[in-house]
């Protein structure tokens, strides 16, 4: 315990780091679904916000057809902090028994007003149902997982902080007409590549103690899918799907920008564009044909089940598109489609109030 103390002490004025967090207090819902861990937080307000991750859970079950994997928050006063997820990790724990689960870990600032966090706390949960469907899931599907997030997150907002989401309907329609003035008008919603630069879990078609292949490195890469597949024939479909999904990589990296094509590159603008512009392809989607959301997720879980555990961009398209015939043109979805999308969905919530 005096070491706890002087740990925590000597880190008081930086945010808690994750592997940190069993050093904290900590409150837990009694099924084991979620815990949160907390610094110079009233304990009475850690349990409340458990209370309301709790009702996240539920509403994303009921909507995504699939329970969230456990979630484990570490809060804390927010201090100047951004209203941002500072740390993520989705990580496979094993019980006493030996049975593996994942568990979705991230660090919030906490601020009196919790919906961005409760919105966060859906998006996460949301993301991490998408991604656990598959085993590797081709680095350019970003605009899949991230927009399934928006989405969820959008709609824990509408239903318990309906002020926040309009909030952020108003900041999205701006940006987009921000965009729209500075001669951007559509968008190549596979151009955006994931955050982590490798592909994730794809370690584990190398053989044992291998390093996930590298998207900074893609020649390398393809020389350890190549030799991997002389070692052990029976990998060799999945990794020729790596090898494919890399050798696709390269070629995106270097294409060039077509004439009014919005900069996946701006430093300054493209995660938020590609937010926006995933959230309002989702958006169209679930307007389009109710229920394909939970339906795509269906067809994810059906190919893991068959044990397909590579997911393609050309296979995600495929399997988005027989959710969801009429799907909006990713591929080149113009900026004033996206903004009439958002208008449209301001003006359905503020009819709801």
């Amino acid at each position: 315990m005096l070491l706890a103390g002087l740990l925590l002490a000597g880190c008081a004025s930086q945010p808690p780091r994750l592997e940190d967090r069993h050093l904290l207090a900590h409150v837990e819902l009694d099924d084991g679904a979620a815990r949160i861990y907390y610094r110079d937080l009233p304990r009475a307000t850690a349990s409340t916000l458990l209370g309301e991750v709790a009702d996240v859970r539920s509403q994303l079950t009921g909507e995504l057809g699939f329970t969230p994997p456990r979630a484990e928050l570490v809060v804390y006063p927010s201090e100047g902090d951004a209203k941002s997820v500072r740390e993520t990790r989705c990580e496979l724990t094993r019980d006493s028994a030996g049975r593996g689960r994942w568990v979705i870990v991230f660090a919030y600032p906490l601020e009196d007003d919790r919906s961005s966090l409760l919105g966060t706390t859906g998006h996460e949960m949301a993301e991490a149902v998408v991604l656990l469907r598959v085993t590797v899931i081709d680095p350019y599907l970003r605009w899949i997982h991230d927009g399934v997030a928006e989405l969820t997150e959008q709609r824990v907002l509408a239903r318990c902080a309906r002020r926040s989401a309009l909030a952020n309907l108003r900041q999205a329609r701006r940006f987009l007409e921000e965009r729209l003035a500075a001669g951007e008008e559509w968008a190549d919603l596979g151009r955006w590549r994931q955050l982590a630069p490798w592909i994730v879990r794809s370690h584990r078609f190398l053989g044992p103690n291998q390093a996930n292949l590298s998207l900074n490195d893609i020649p390398g890469a393809v020389a350890r899918v190549r030799q991997a597949k002389a070692l052990d024939p029976e990998l060799a479909g999945g990794l020729s799907e790596l090898e494919a999904m890399l050798l696709r990589a390269d070629g995106i990296s270097q294409r060039g920008w077509a004439p009014g094509e919005a900069r996946g590159d701006d430093p300054d603008t493209r995660d938020f564009l590609l937010y926006t512009l995933s959230f309002a392809v989702w958006l169209e989607i679930e307007r389009s044909t109710p229920g394909a959301t939970r339906a795509f997720l269906s067809a994810l879980e059906a190919r893991r089940a068959a044990g397909d555990h590579v997911l393609s961009a050309a296979e995600g398209l495929a399997l988005v598109r027989e959710a969801c015939p009429q799907l909006p043109p990713v591929e080149r979805y113009p900026l004033a489609r996206a903004l009439a999308v958002l208008e449209a969905e301001e003006q359905r919530l503020r009819g709801a109030e």
